[in-house]
């Protein structure tokens, strides 16, 4: 093996736990500014004020 998989195997083995979790928070956000950007996904019925209560 090349020193530079060796290299890419270290930083792996060291940063996987971040890696993986930065990976997932962007797909996260991205998706979530997706739904945001399509207000047609929502009904409008379901928003209602904070407490549940109904406007008048």
């Amino acid at each position: 093996t090349s020193l530079r998989n060796v290299a890419a195997m270290g930083v792996w083995r060291d940063y996987k736990v971040l890696i993986v979790m930065g990976g997932s928070l962007a797909l996260i956000h991205a998706g979530w500014y997706q739904l945001k950007a399509r207000p047609h996904l929502y009904k409008s019925a379901a928003r209602q004020p904070a407490g549940g209560a109904k406007s008048e």
